[in-house]
């Protein structure tokens, strides 16, 4: 082994205390939460607390069990991210908050209101009639479910560190090269058109950047280890719908001489996944295992400006530019022809 290993490894047990850039999120049409991450510590999924329906939480930084404990067990209780967030800087176990770094995201279900006429539904804040116009009668009235989130970063985690949250998702970092780490990430979650789990498959690698984590600068690698995690609604915590994990790529380094990036390695365990999991084929949009004319007009509609989910959009864009256009239509009419 050589001298670097060693410094390798020294380096890892002095930055256990540590953890750097994360994405917790949830995808409000699906209930679907999602935690990803990454850091130039092994097995850096430890960060991640997921509660499936409900929401995820990152505890980094100088990481602790109780206070991982803590904020799951608020979240258990209902509280809402921000009221976490609070809590966890007022309770912290070692009374220091100043060091620790935290995500926070979740949803909230929406209301049911029952079957009602459109002018009564409209009297009702933000509940959505279900109904056609064009049809007298009473129809459904929902409020739709929504999502918020929250962040902390200690005035005293290490440089460049800082965070940025949207409704649906909170990002944090500390230990990074610069704030473009994260505004990457940010960057390529909000403009990759897709399920959740595909969005933030596109986020790490808005920082598969080379030092993003600055302790990995000298290996010329983002980060030691790094994982994405997925719950449906109705997942229990020993099985995620995608729960994948590169625990720590020194290994290789001992075996090869190579440095290779975690986040690459990822990116190949997520295809792989897909390739052996994922149940339907691009242009079966409608995912009934056909791909017939039914699929071309629901990409059409999609055009048109009609709702899709992720997964629709993913199963639309036939070219997979991350858009919809007369391209899609072309390819999957000559696949329905052929």
């Amino acid at each position: 082994m050589t001298t670097k290993y060693y410094i390798s490894l020294i380096s890892l047990l002095f930055s256990t205390l540590y953890s750097t850039f994360s994405i917790v999120a949830v995808d409000v049409s699906t209930g679907e939460v999602g935690s990803a991450g990454g850091s130039c510590i092994a097995n850096s999924i430890i960060i991640s607390d997921i509660h499936p329906g409900v929401g995820a939480i990152h505890t980094q930084s100088y990481w602790l069990s109780a206070n991982q404990s803590y904020a799951s067990n608020l979240m258990d209780q209902g509280l809402s991210p921000s009221e976490i967030i609070s809590l966890l800087e007022e309770n912290d176990v070692q009374n220091n908050p100043g060091i620790r770094q935290y995500g926070v995201v979740s949803l909230s279900p929406g209301i049911d209101y029952g079957f009602l006429l459109e002018d009564e539904c409209l009297e009702i804040d933000n509940a959505i009639w279900q109904g056609d116009p064009s049809i007298d009668g009473p129809a459904e009235c929902l409020e739709p479910d929504t999502a918020s989130s929250a962040s902390y970063t200690g005035n005293n985690c290490i440089d460049w560190k800082g965070g940025i949250n949207g409704i649906s998702y909170s990002i944090q970092g500390n230990i990074l090269l610069n704030e473009d780490v994260i505004n990457q990430m940010e960057s390529n979650f909000l403009n990759t058109n897709g399920t959740l789990d595909q969005k933030l498959m596109s986020a790490l690698q808005g920082a598969n950047i080379p030092g993003a984590d600055t302790r990995c600068l000298d290996e010329g690698i983002s980060t030691l280890s790094a994982f994405i995690r997925v719950a449906k609604p109705n997942d229990n915590s020993n099985n995620y719908f995608m729960d994948l994990n590169v625990s720590n790529v020194t290994p290789y380094y001992a075996q090869t001489g190579l440095w290779i990036d975690p986040i690459d390695t990822l990116q190949s365990l997520y295809d792989q996944w897909y390739d052996n999991n994922f149940n339907y084929e691009q242009g079966d949009v409608n995912q009934d295992n056909i791909i017939d004319i039914l699929d071309l007009v629901q990409i059409v509609n999609f055009i048109l400006g009609e709702f899709n989910s992720g997964l629709e959009f993913f199963l639309s864009d036939m070219n997979q530019d991350n858009n919809l256009n007369i391209q899609d239509i072309i390819i999957i009419i000559n696949i329905i022809l052929s």
